[in-house]
């Protein structure tokens, strides 16, 4: 008689899943989510990772998409990151599955939840939390509860077009704010720049070749003295100091929580984020709103999931 519940952090890279009772994740695994390009191969995944498990008598599987939810109807609307799973009724056919209570919802909502339960958020009753890493994801708790609003797909805070034209972001607009702080943005800035100066310091790090580039490499580059490493990181991080400072005076947030690859960053970015909510945002915001970085990671998602689901049985 195992029970508990299931977590899923579906991710346009990766689909994480854990087994969680009593708030401590018992079992975890990470699959490419490039496997699950149909309903079966989802259903699939879970079956897998339940018998390896050895999972009995399920109470519920919640589930964080990365993309537009009726959370009501449990159908997934539109993942932009992720094609063929438009109109889909998960839920439903999970459910039925499983035997189980299934819950779907956004997954920087539920990022959201778990950090607030069990992470950076706990102790605060309004909070904005964004996750950084393909693009920007964004969760609000007001008075305790998530922001859902009509349609239940409020808190699309990625999606806030910053400039007129720009890139083309994956929901089809020029502009939004993911696309100025999102890895792939990143690195391919960083490249860009590292070819007509180049640094010591990242060439040893990436054996000389700039394909190998990752944000982690960029703050370890920092960290070492690489100058352009350092003005990536002041760039971005004054990006999103100015719109997060938009954020809390809409908002007025007791905390705004940042996770995700590119908040591995840590002080590279947050620094500048504090330095422009602070000169910036209206007062009392500016005063006494923290900022600060998540602290669960991989867990956070998945938690929220267990805590959305687990209020269904």
């Amino acid at each position: 008689m195992s029970g508990g519940f299931i977590g899923i952090d579906w991710g346009a890279t990766f689909f994480k899943i854990g087994w969680v009772k009593k708030d401590k994740i018992l079992r975890y695994k990470v699959y490419p989510s490039s496997c699950l390009n149909s309903i079966s191969n989802f259903i699939a995944s879970i079956k897998t990772f339940v018998n390896e498990s050895k999972i009995r008598n399920l109470k519920g599987i919640g589930i964080g998409c990365p993309g537009i939810i009726d959370i009501k109807k449990g159908l997934i609307l539109w993942l932009p990151n992720i094609k063929g799973w438009e109109n889909v009724p998960l839920k439903r056919i999970l459910e039925k599955e499983f035997e189980c209570k299934v819950y779907l919802d956004n997954d920087a909502n539920l990022m959201a939840l778990g950090e607030f339960k069990h992470g950076a958020g706990r102790g605060y009753k309004n909070i904005i939390c964004l996750t950084l890493g393909s693009g920007l994801g964004g969760g609000v708790i007001i008075e305790g509860r998530l922001l859902h609003g009509r349609g239940f797909s409020s808190a699309e805070l990625g999606h806030i077009p910053v400039t007129l034209g720009g890139r083309k972001c994956s929901c089809g607009n020029r502009g939004c704010i993911e696309t100025f702080v999102g890895i792939e943005y990143i690195t391919r800035k960083a490249k860009n720049l590292l070819k007509k100066h180049r640094s010591p310091i990242v060439d040893k790090l990436t054996n000389n070749n700039l394909d190998n580039l990752t944000p982690k490499i960029l703050s370890t580059a920092a960290k070492k003295g690489c100058e352009i490493s350092k003005k990536i990181w002041e760039d971005t991080g004054t990006v999103l100091g100015r719109y997060i400072t938009g954020l809390v005076n809409i908002f007025f947030p007791e905390a705004v929580i940042i996770g995700g690859g590119i908040s591995g960053a840590g002080n590279l970015i947050l620094d500048y984020i504090r330095f422009y909510v602070k000169k910036y945002a209206m007062y009392p915001q500016n005063e006494t709103t923290k900022i600060l970085r998540a602290v669960l990671d991989y867990k956070a998602t998945i938690l929220g999931a267990k805590e959305a689901v687990e209020n269904l049985v």
